[in-house]
């Protein structure tokens, strides 16, 4: 289910031109794809470290590993 503010976006790319598979993926609605979870996955060990004590540049890099 679609809230009023995801629906006036979709309209608004919509009526720009973007097409509706774009729109979709811009609003979350479509599947993740697999780049999306891995991009995910990094972004979550990054704050997982940071919320730990680990230092900014550490936890950049540990979560590219």
């Amino acid at each position: 289910m679609r809230s009023t503010e995801e629906t006036m976006l979709m309209d608004t790319m919509i009526a720009n031109g973007v097409s509706n598979k774009m729109t979709e993926q811009a609003t979350g609605l479509a599947a993740p794809k697999p780049v999306q979870k891995k991009n995910a996955a990094k972004l979550e060990t990054r704050d997982m470290l940071l919320a730990n004590g680990v230092d900014e540049e550490m936890a950049d890099l540990a979560a590219d590993l």
